[in-house]
């Protein structure tokens, strides 16, 4: 049982969708036009998020300076490297995934 997000590209304006709810059916058939976002694509967007949460507190606790700079500045070093590469394992996950 997979999650999924779904986007509507021919919606003119997000505000009045073009499409009425009941036209989406749970059988997993979807109105012409309709993008299909999975979980792992979900993921990938969070981890992404972190690792620019990550970097930007390192830079604003680089710009402070301070004790508390130089107490946590490899934790944060450490911390978006490790984000980056897990963020980077999942793309390469999804590509496999969609090419098989």
């Amino acid at each position: 049982m997979t999650s999924t997000v779904r986007f509507d590209l021919n919606q003119v304006s997000p505000a009045v969708p073009d499409y009425a709810l009941s036209d989406i059916s749970i059988s997993g058939r979807y109105p012409e036009g309709v993008c299909e976002m999975s979980l792992l694509t979900s993921i990938i967007i969070v981890c992404v998020l972190i690792t620019a949460g990550i970097l930007i507190t390192g830079v604003v606790s680089m710009v402070h300076g301070g004790q508390f700079d130089e107490r946590h500045n490899e934790q944060f070093m450490f911390a978006r490297v490790g984000a980056q590469g897990m963020t980077l394992v999942l793309l390469l996950l999804a590509l496999f995934l969609a090419n098989s």
